[in-house]
């Protein structure tokens, strides 16, 4: 099932028409952690060890002005909302950087940071055919690095 909804949204991306426009509509796809396990807390304030959840599926939408919106289901197996920023960077050939800061829900329970975390995302996108783009993301986690890619078109 799970299978059939990643071609539906990849599908969908790459069916939107080209328009005069810079916005993007982007799919989170997977990510991977230096670490393969994480430390969480019990509401009694107890701990244990369990897998990161490396299929982050979820959407989200880069304004022409940068305005970032977006959801997924992070490592940690919760739902998250974010919004913020993303600066885009010069293009050099297919390549274009960028970084994007947000602050986001669904961290509460792991970081102990209240319900908005701060999160600053360096990222790469390479523009494919027909306007559809993978970006792929890389930034600190709790107990090392991660990775994530997502696949996006703008129109």
């Amino acid at each position: 099932m799970r299978a059939h909804l990643i071609a539906a949204a990849i599908l969908a991306v790459t069916a939107l028409p080209e328009i005069a426009q810079a916005d993007t509509f982007g799919v989170h796809l997977f990510s991977r952690h230096e670490s393969a396990t994480h430390e969480l807390t019990r509401p009694d304030g107890t701990t244990y060890r369990e897998n990161y959840n490396n299929r982050n599926f979820g959407a989200y939408f880069i304004a022409d002005s940068g305005l970032t919106l977006g959801a997924y289901r992070n490592s940690y197996g919760f739902n998250t909302a974010y919004a913020g920023w993303t600066w885009q960077g010069p293009t050099f050939g297919p390549l274009q950087p960028a970084v994007t800061t947000v602050l986001a829900t669904g961290y509460r329970r792991v970081h102990g940071v209240g319900v908005l975390r701060p999160m600053l995302l360096p990222s790469v996108r390479l523009e494919g055919p027909a306007g559809v783009s993978l970006r792929y993301f890389i930034g600190p986690a709790k107990g090392g690095v991660f990775q994530h890619i997502a696949i996006e078109r703008s129109f």
